[in-house]
């Protein structure tokens, strides 16, 4: 008959104390309901312990004997919970892991059951919504609240969001750039989704880390993603989507670090709902204007100081490891701030520079380049080629083809000039892509085009499509290098922002 608990050990692990019992009980055998009457302990609480002692493959249930009349159950070792016993080293960290996981459990009964106010998700969306008003207020006086709302690529707004805390690349030692920018949206649809964002995974980071743990990994994923964003492609840059980035990273670092010590289902919702969010935060970087290396650099900067907390919480040989890699990341951090701000500042004093270098040539020249091709396609080509009868008059087609050949003749030395500028800033080098991109994509539509009015009726109608494709991807090259230059009218020093 197995005796009543002692001191010793109602301070261990319930599963240590019944494998342990289990162990002292054989050959004979544990009786579960004999051990819970004289324990006084509920007899469910032993039989759940059990359960989860046999899915772990250490205990398993005795046959009856047949010729004993008593119908309890019996309870023994198997030959694995027999091994585990019998090696002191392999039970003390079995026991460790045990304790471990009955910790995650209450981990994760904080994460279920999360605080009602919690402090520190509310003070950061507060300084968001704060910043946000500042900014509104600004834009209000300058009589432009309705672009700082629902147009934030706006020309003429930058000034107010550098005034704001936007991470712009004008000054190497404005380190404080990569956090304050952090708490800076651009437009009221840009603000709501990040504040959503936060407002979720913060609830569920807070209650897991705790109120410090979680703003530590919030601001050093901000501070990350702007300055891998700096170092990589240097721009302007706000929003707090690279702490929210990085929230994701902490909580995928916690999961590979606990993983065997988590139970199955719940190791594979987290799973699941990790893998989901990585790949919607994926598709969302690969939009134009959203900073892929500000994500990118948001999560490996929370995933970092996330496995180092979860590292320290486990106590013993890893805290000391832990705390090593949390003094890594900062110093890490801090030298790619570092360079970031140097490398982003270099771009864009090069594009003060190159920037008048070509407006007073290149960008001139491009403007009467593309004149002078609208009135040739407006005047001549185009209208021959949407009318068919216009094709059999011989000498307007080929006056016409002349007129596209000699366009075509105009744009080469143009292709050169910009292939041969040599130019340092983000945004020049924008401008000389863009532009060589639009003057190749113009000349493959004129060479089809001079080719269709020359052949006239022997002009195979199923080219049509050749043209018409040709033709859209030259408008949209157009529209691309347009949007460039008016993007940069008044702020010759941004690039893309981060949303």
């Amino acid at each position: 008959m197995a005796d009543p608990q002692t001191d010793y050990e109602q301070e261990r692990h319930p599963e240590e104390v019944l494998l342990l019992r289990v162990a002292n009980s054989m050959p004979d055998g544990f009786r579960p309901a004999g051990f819970a009457q004289l324990a006084g302990v509920d007899l469910d609480f032993v039989l759940t312990v059990l359960d989860q002692l046999h899915e772990q493959g250490l205990v398993q249930r005795i046959p009856p004997n047949p010729e004993n009349t008593d119908s309890q159950l019996l309870i023994g070792l198997t030959q694995a919970g027999a091994n585990l016993v019998n090696n002191p080293d392999a039970l003390a960290l079995w026991v460790e892991g045990r304790i471990r996981a009955l910790e995650l459990m209450h981990d994760l009964g904080r994460i279920a059951q999360p605080a009602e106010f919690q402090w520190a998700t509310r003070g950061l969306l507060l300084l968001i919504a704060i910043d946000f008003g500042i900014g509104a207020i600004l834009a209000l006086n300058a009589g432009m609240i309705s672009a700082f709302l629902f147009n934030p690529n706006e020309p003429g707004l930058l000034p107010i969001y550098k005034s704001i805390g936007l991470f712009v690349p004008d000054d190497p030692h404005a380190w404080w750039g990569l956090i304050s920018a952090g708490f800076v949206h651009l437009g009221l649809i840009h603000l709501l989704v990040n504040s959503y964002s936060l407002n979720s995974l913060g609830k569920l980071s807070e209650a897991l880390w705790g109120p410090v743990g979680f703003i530590l990994i919030f601001i050093a994923s901000v501070w990350s993603g702007f300055a891998l964003m700096a170092a990589v492609s240097p721009g302007a840059g706000g929003g707090a989507s690279g702490g929210i980035c990085g929230l994701l990273g902490a909580m995928g670092a916690w999961l590979v670090i606990n993983r065997n010590h988590l139970p199955a289902d719940v190791r594979r919702g987290w799973t699941r709902a990790l893998v989901i969010n990585g790949i919607l935060i994926g598709a969302m970087s690969l939009i134009p204007g959203i900073s892929a290396m500000g994500h990118l650099g948001g999560a490996l900067g929370g995933a970092m100081v996330g496995w180092a907390l979860a590292l320290m919480a486990r106590g013993g040989n890893s805290r000391p490891m832990g705390a090593s890699i949390l003094l890594g990341a900062v110093v890490a951090m801090g030298l790619l701030g570092q360079y970031g701000m140097e490398h982003a500042s270099a771009s864009g004093w090069a594009d003060a520079g190159e920037i008048p270098r070509l407006n007073q040539h290149l960008v001139p020249e491009m403007a009467k380049w593309l004149r002078t091709f609208h009135q040739g396609e407006e005047n001549h080509w185009q209208p021959l080629l949407m009318r068919d009868k216009y094709r059999r008059n011989e000498v307007a087609s080929g006056e016409a083809a002349t007129l596209a050949d000699a366009s075509r003749s105009t744009s080469g030395p143009l292709l050169v000039e910009w292939t041969e500028t040599t130019v340092k800033g983000k945004v020049t080098q924008q401008a000389r892509t863009l532009a060589m991109a639009l003057l190749k994509t113009s000349n493959d539509y004129l060479e089809v085009v001079a080719e269709a009015l020359r052949a006239g009726r022997d002009w195979p109608m199923e080219r049509d499509r050749e043209i018409i494709e040709k033709r859209g991807i030259r408008r949209r090259a157009e529209k691309a290098w347009r949007d460039l230059l008016e993007s940069n009218r008044d702020q010759p020093d941004t690039g893309d922002v981060e949303p």
